[in-house]
């Protein structure tokens, strides 16, 4: 007799909210939002770039008006999205542990 396969987890993909991510992390999420990353200084990770305002952006990034602002928009919707998602999980995993 065949026993049924166990069903493959879904690998979770490790979120980083932009405030948590490392200047590689950042160029790397800025790019795959199709957005130049080569005028970031080394020196600002995501930490950095949340502290800066769309004109500060604009300033130390280099970045026109409207991209520094779309930068700006950009970053704050991905921190909202990762941080929802991790509140789910969060309950997720404590409805788990009562239930244990």
């Amino acid at each position: 007799f065949f026993l049924p396969r166990p069903k493959k987890k879904k690998k979770k993909k490790n979120l980083v909210s932009p405030k948590e991510m490392n200047h590689k992390q950042l160029v790397s999420w800025l790019r795959s939002q199709k957005i130049s990353a080569d005028s970031i200084p080394k020196s600002i990770d995501g930490k950095g770039i949340m502290r800066l305002t769309a004109k500060q952006m604009r300033a130390q990034c280099f970045y026109e008006e409207d991209a520094a602002l779309d930068v700006f928009k950009k970053l704050r919707n991905e921190t909202d999205r990762v941080g929802k998602i991790q509140m789910e999980q969060r309950k997720t995993q404590k409805q788990m542990n009562k239930a244990k």
